[in-house]
């Protein structure tokens, strides 16, 4: 209004210093020797970016932000990947980064995640996340029931027979009573105990009808699965799997809902990874082991085309599944993507359904390269789960886990498998808990799908739990914190691209340190004189009671000398 002038003073570099940070990590607990096993890691970029830049807008350090995976006993490199820059897709925020590697022998294995490239970081103590590995050796046990000699059986049972660390026992149903029956580990018959399925890791259907097994079997079969973390691997085939499998105690580990009798899509099509197989660290088909090889989505090519493909529209997906890979349509037949690969977790352990059977025909002038790549991550990630039996059927999170008072966190109860999903309440309570234990509210989720959400307000500062609790999954808890916002300390970066739009709009300047000294010639004489007249009344002085008092003194003091009191 009066049209003041800023003039502002900018103390500190015009290179904002950041703090990239490690936030959190994950990986397998328990793994087989010479597994690739992934690690997860999740990193704040703060305010760094991969190269950093002077003055002149020149980048002064070139080196990129990365993220390596390091022996912590040797000291040797085992993986290292670049981060995502911010102007990048996807860049925003948190970022993910996977890496992996193997162990070549038994015992716990000590990892170290390290940040590296960072020319300024201000606390360089979250730049390092150790983490540990229990690598158990002995070979990966995996039953392959299959219904006829398919083309995908022929190569996939050559893929388990001749994978190191693999043992199999390979069934096929159609074959002559004199059939030698393949595998390193041959079985006559289909194991009929809890005993005799306990030896296996991994069980995979093929193209088997359910007729086959026993309500028995298939009960033992569910129950590996659900409480001893065996993994199941499906294999679509065109006469009994899934439609056969309907009525069965296993149709509750496909990852769709019913009715099971899938189409075959229409024409053409390829297969195309998520973002979810990068992070388990499988469908990596490429040379370098880090990606999809863009001859298998080149439309332009005949021979990565599957002609068989059953649809799985996402509409039909239980919460709990993931997409590993989605089947698209090639040109003018291209259609809506469905689902090529899903993975659900059941109770302990995990299923994967594949949808189609023609694997083999990458085989087209590439030999077993793809094929193998295709398949062996699959088996020992579903085989992997049977080393850790999976107590923890649902997570709870609270986000942000660091509010102002006022603000509101959001509790989300995610359940980790189907089975746990359908069991729980539609509502369930959570427990808000002070760091003492003493409780201090509580809210009702409801649960939607695959998770249970509430939005909850807070006011007190202090560290909180939140605790949910049913007989479907346990107990799980949250940690989340209500602090005071102090933004200027939590951010002591200056902002000089703000301090400069304040002078400009308001007529000012920007001053560095050496012209601040000449501030006052600088600056408008803005002083002025005015004239105002100062009003006070007599009556209420101390000097006016003391004048009365005196003349009253007097007139009685006259009044006495004269007689007229």
């Amino acid at each position: 209004r009066d049209s003041v002038r800023v003039y502002t003073v900018a103390l500190g570099s015009n290179e904002r210093i950041g703090d990239a940070a490690i936030v959190a990590t994950a990986q397998p607990a328990r793994a087989f020797v010479r597994d690739r096993v992934p690690v997860e890691v999740r990193i704040d970029r703060g305010a760094v970016a991969g190269a950093s830049k002077g003055a002149d807008g020149a980048a002064a350090d070139a080196s990129p932000l990365e993220v390596r995976l390091v022996d912590a006993e040797t000291g040797a490199e085992l993986a290292r990947k670049e981060v995502p820059a911010p102007d990048s897709p996807g860049a925003a925020g948190e970022q993910v980064v996977v890496l992996d590697a193997a162990g070549d022998a038994a015992g716990v294995r000590r990892w170290r995640v390290e940040l590296v490239g960072v020319r300024a970081d201000l606390v360089r103590e979250n730049d390092v996340r150790e983490l540990s590995v229990e690598f158990i050796d002995r070979p990966l046990r995996v039953l392959y029931v299959e219904g006829t000699s398919r083309w995908e059986y022929r190569y996939f049972k050559n893929l388990l027979t001749r994978e190191k660390d693999v043992e199999s026992s390979i069934m096929l149903l159609s074959a002559d009573r004199d059939f030698a029956q393949e595998g390193n580990m041959p079985i006559a018959r289909l194991p009929r105990t809890k005993e005799e399925f306990a030896k296996y890791d991994l069980f995979v259907l093929g193209d088997v009808p359910s007729g086959f097994f026993s309500p028995d079997q298939l009960a033992v079969i569910r129950a590996e699965v659900s409480e001893r973390g065996a993994g199941l691997l499906w294999i679509a085939g065109e006469r009994s799997t899934p439609s056969s499998w309907e009525a069965t105690p296993l149709a509750d580990l496909f990852p769709f809902r019913p009715p099971l009798a899938l189409e075959p899509r229409t024409g053409a099509s390829i297969v195309r990874p998520t973002s979810v197989a990068e992070r388990l660290g499988v469908l990596r088909l490429s040379d370098d082991g880090d990606g999809w090889p863009d001859v298998l989505t080149d439309p332009d090519m005949q021979w990565p085309r599957l002609r068989y493909v059953q649809s799985v529209p996402r509409s039909r997906l239980k919460p709990t599944a993931e997409v590993l890979a989605d089947a698209e349509g090639i040109g003018a037949a291209a259609s809506e993507p469905t689902a090529a690969v899903t993975r659900m977790r059941f109770g302990a352990g995990e299923v994967v359904f594949v949808a189609t059977d023609e694997i083999w025909r990458w085989r087209y002038g590439q030999g077993e390269r793809y094929p193998e790549r295709f398949w062996i991550p699959l088996v020992r990630l579903l085989a992997r789960e049977s080393l850790v039996k999976g107590d923890e059927r649902a997570t709870l999170a609270v986000e942000p886990a660091r509010v102002a008072p006022g603000e509101s966190v959001v509790v989300t109860l995610r359940f980790a498998d189907e089975e746990s999903a359908e069991q729980s309440a539609a509502t369930l309570p959570v427990e808000i808990v002070a760091a003492d234990g003493t409780p201090v509210g509580r809210v009702e989720v409801v649960r939607e799908g695959g998770s249970a959400t509430a939005t909850v307000p807070v006011e007190k500062v202090g560290a909180f739990r939140a605790v949910a609790s049913d007989p479907a999954f346990g107990s799980v808890a949250a940690a989340f914190e209500v602090v005071r916002r102090d933004d200027e300390l939590r951010r002591g970066d200056t902002d000089h691209e703000a301090l400069a739009e304040i002078a400009r709009r308001t007529g000012g300047q920007v001053l560095d340190t050496q012209s601040l000294a000449g501030l006052a010639e600088i600056l408008p004489r803005r002083a002025r004189e005015t004239d105002e007249s100062v009003l006070r009344a007599l009556w209420d002085t101390p000097a006016a009671l003391t004048l009365l008092l005196v003349l009253l003194g007097l007139e009685w003091i006259g009044r006495r000398l004269l007689r007229l009191v």
